[in-house]
């Protein structure tokens, strides 16, 4: 993980040159990557670029397994796994039994109180992480540890893991990222 969080070359790592007209969200869509990993592969203070600016990009091929037995959510990059997280709740509604589930990351999403928080905007450090899946009603979010009131948060819905966990997750998957439930 401090691989991919670091501006370090590496084998799994392309180099970019920021032209003119770039934005983070430009440079995802040309190198196939994501604004947050690279805002945060290269320890960038704000989503403003120069031109001329030097980006490491990594490249991830990453997929997403849980394991309902062993209550387990593997990241996997090119097939080989590249970290397991602890399931805390595994609420599947519409996926139930013991079937094996196949679907993607439909959308990815941050709240911030009720509403959706953009990326780069100053609601969206603190906000809420969600994966929403292509299986109808399955998403895959954090637990606050607190609610809006400051009391402890209850359990919510869904697939859950520690928020300090989605937020590692969230810049390493992208809408598509192949999603498995065993």
């Amino acid at each position: 993980m401090d691989f991919v969080f670091t501006s370090g070359p590496g084998p799994d790592k392309a180099d970019y040159t920021v032209v003119a007209g770039d934005s983070l969200i430009k440079v995802a869509l040309k190198t196939k990557s994501n604004a947050e990993l690279i805002l945060r592969s290269n320890n960038l203070a704000s989503i403003d670029l120069s031109i001329g600016q030097q980006l490491r990009i990594p490249q991830l091929e990453t997929t997403l397994v849980l394991d309902r037995q062993a209550k387990t959510l593997s990241l996997m990059n090119k097939g080989q796994l590249f970290k397991e997280y602890p399931l805390l709740a595994m609420d599947l509604p519409g996926a139930k039994g013991k079937e094996p589930v196949t679907t993607t990351v439909k959308d990815k999403i941050a709240i911030k109180g009720a509403e959706r928080a953009a990326f780069g905007s100053r609601d969206y450090v603190g906000s809420e992480r969600w994966l929403m899946l292509a299986q109808p009603n399955l998403v895959i979010r954090g637990r606050p540890d607190v609610d809006a009131n400051g009391q402890p948060a209850p359990m919510p819905s869904g697939i859950v893991v520690s928020q300090e966990d989605i937020e590692e997750i969230f810049p390493l998957v992208s809408r598509g990222t192949s999603v498995t439930i065993q």
